[in-house]
């Protein structure tokens, strides 16, 4: 579904994702202040999702069970076309990010992948976490006690700063796989390059060296 009229970030658009949710996936090309186009309810349902893999919804869950018992190392690339596109000083207010509920504090990413890079044993972590826009280039996250939380707290123990990065578009394995609960030990991306056949591949940032999905579309 395309909705091609002008919507505004406040209720608007998660009011149409509310009407289309389970059925259908929603474009919105025409967002005021924003000059990026939104996708939503990519995976709206547990179908979409296992479509997705290449697989049926029956199979999904054995799919999901022998990709965590089996993690793979995805290739490392050294180009991505979003490296192609830096902004030095982006402004996150132009990003069509939505005010869902009149609840909210505010404006929410809400499928923004969250990765670090843990400074005591170097596995990466790949997470799942709502972020409010609180400036033009700050946003402020809950984080629970799991393995993030436990990075943060080891760079606070350094007196050291922790990268992070934080990725969009992202193929639906990927979210899965962020979304799944693993040991601390093991990468996120090892059990979605396995959901995906040994696809995924990933690109180190040039300036953190943390390493993210080089078919993402935003970082």
């Amino acid at each position: 579904k395309t909705v091609t009229d002008e919507v505004k970030k406040e209720y608007e658009i998660g009011r149409y994702l509310e009407d289309f949710d389970g059925e259908k996936v929603v474009e919105f090309p025409n967002i005021r202040d924003s000059i990026f186009v939104l996708l939503g309810n990519v995976c709206a349902s547990r179908e979409t999702l296992a479509k997705s893999m290449g697989i049926t919804r029956d199979q999904l869950h054995d799919f999901l069970l022998n990709s965590l018992s089996h993690p793979s190392e995805p290739e490392i690339v050294t180009d991505a076309e979003f490296l192609a596109n830096v902004d030095e000083k982006p402004n996150l207010k132009d990003h069509p990010i939505p005010r869902y509920f009149k609840e909210d504090a505010g404006y929410y990413y809400t499928s923004g992948l969250i990765v670090t890079k843990a400074l005591d044993t170097g596995v990466h972590n790949s997470s799942i976490h709502r972020q409010l826009l609180i400036s033009k280039n700050e946003t402020t996250a809950r984080i629970v006690p799991r393995h993030l939380f436990h990075n943060i707290k080891v760079a606070e123990s350094r007196n050291a700063d922790l990268p992070i990065a934080v990725v969009f578009g992202l193929h639906p394995a990927v979210i899965l796989a962020a979304s799944t609960p693993t040991a601390i030990s093991v990468d996120e991306m090892d059990v979605a390059n396995t959901l995906l056949g040994g696809r995924l591949k990933r690109v180190r940032l040039p300036n953190s060296g943390i390493l993210v999905p080089d078919h993402a579309e935003v970082v």
